[in-house]
């Protein structure tokens, strides 16, 4: 469906805290430097191998927190904090809260994909407390036991481990009343949640709305989860290890943080004096059934945005792709990029963002959206980290380990995410909207 001007979908806000540091000007200063926020975490309950980890420094959230909602922050979990503080960099950059948009005509959507809850850390002060007394096989100890599970573990656990507690806390906090959704899982779900958001803009149920995305893949349970998935690096090479699209690959490295957009009708934005940053152009998810190649999946993604566009192919100043720098996924993926791009492939920059941070789970999603719109502004396609030998299929596309100008010719690029069951995710944006 060719769309017209008046249904444009524009970026008016963005938001971005990962190991890098908090704000989008940081992980973008960052990006520009070829730093790594990926760093060596001793860990006694696991091996130096995978203690290397993209995990935030301490984080400063912003003033509005102490306006009536210090008290509930303690129901949040590590990574709904992470996307908390994303949203707020987003929603104050597009002055949110100063526009007369009314909060019923102002959407929420929330991918979220956090672990930190996973295991049984939670009981470990009953099962300290018990102990005090008696050993685990003394008589009396699972009376003990039970007393103290009674009072010791904190009552708001289940609340943290809700994957929807961020959903409430956020619309609470920026007064969101309109259309909304939450998806709970890993990439690409921080894609289907902002094309979630575009159509509910064009379909007119918001006139804004705040796509946000979190994840923490850092903590114990995840790590050895991904590692029997075979999905990690061994780190011969420490942070240098995660090399997506390098013939010498050999998983990827775990990461945390958060991201977000704001979306608005470009006549809402226009009306309200806001100068966009980017606009959306169209964008699709599709799934092959699983036991088929991924690759499938992740063109089909390419062609569903190319006709939610509404544009033919053509020319692109990137693309962006996952880079989970695994042997198979990067070469299902880069399959997937040169068959969609066809003659054009030779020409266009391709690179994976998530060597700067971590891969983040969904909150990548949104994160090499943010680092892309950034960079294209300032002139420049990211490099991919570490990366230095394509393999021999593969040496014709442009990726490259070191920065490539944007030429004159488009500033139009291509965002592309897959997860672990086939399910894959693209979405155009270019620069023409502010």
């Amino acid at each position: 469906m060719n769309k017209s001007s008046k249904d444009d979908i524009v970026v008016t806000g963005a938001g971005l805290i990962t190991s890098l540091g908090s704000g989008v000007e940081k992980n973008l200063e960052a990006v520009k430097a070829k730093r790594t926020g990926i760093g060596f975490h001793p860990n006694p309950t696991m091996p130096s191998r995978l203690c290397w980890q993209g995990r935030v420094p301490d984080v400063e959230f912003p003033y509005w927190l102490d306006c009536g909602h210090r008290a509930q922050f303690k129901y949040l979990n590590r990574s709904a904090k992470l996307g908390l503080a994303a949203a707020g960099e987003a929603v104050a950059n597009s002055q949110m809260e100063d526009s007369r948009i009314s909060p019923e005509r102002r959407g929420l959507f929330v991918a979220t994909g956090d672990f930190t809850q996973e295991g049984c850390g939670f009981f470990m002060p009953a099962i300290s407390q018990a102990r005090k007394n008696r050993n685990d096989n003394s008589p009396g100890f699972a009376e003990e036991l039970n007393v103290a599970a009674l009072t010791e573990p904190s009552p708001f656990y289940i609340l943290t481990s809700m994957h929807n507690n961020p959903f409430s806390f956020v619309s609470a906090a920026f007064d969101l009343r309109g259309d909304n959704a939450v998806f709970a899982s890993h990439s690409p779900w921080g894609l289907r949640a902002l094309i979630r958001a575009a159509e509910s803009l064009e379909e007119d149920r918001t006139d804004m709305a705040l796509v946000m995305a979190c994840g923490s893949w850092v903590c114990d349970v995840a790590i050895y989860e991904l590692e029997k998935l075979e999905l990690l690096s061994g780190c011969r090479d420490g942070a240098a290890s995660y090399r997506p699209f390098d013939r010498n690959r050999d998983g990827m490295l775990c990461g945390e943080g958060g991201a977000a957009l704001i979306l608005e009708k470009r006549k809402t934005a226009t009306h309200r004096g806001i100068r966009p940053l980017a606009k959306f152009r169209g964008g699709g998810c599709a799934q092959i059934l699983p036991g088929r190649p991924s690759s499938m999946s992740i063109e089909k993604s390419m062609e569903m945005a190319e006709d939610s566009a509404g544009r033919d192919r053509q020319p692109l100043c990137a693309a962006v792709l996952s880079g989970y720098g695994t042997a198979e996924g990067d070469r299902q993926e880069l399959a997937a990029a040169a068959s969609y791009l066809k003659d054009l492939a030779p020409e266009t920059p391709v690179c994976g963002l998530r060597p700067y941070s971590g891969h983040m789970g969904a909150a990548s999603d949104l994160a090499d959206i943010v680092i892309s719109v950034s960079s294209v502004r300032n002139g420049f396609i990211p490099a991919t980290l570490n990366h230095s030998l394509a393999e021999n299929e593969f040496d014709f596309l442009r990726i490259s380990g070191e920065h490539r100008p944007v030429t004159e010719d488009t500033d139009l690029f291509l965002a592309t995410s897959y997860g672990l069951t086939n399910h894959a995710g693209s979405a155009f944006f270019s620069m023409d909207g502010g």
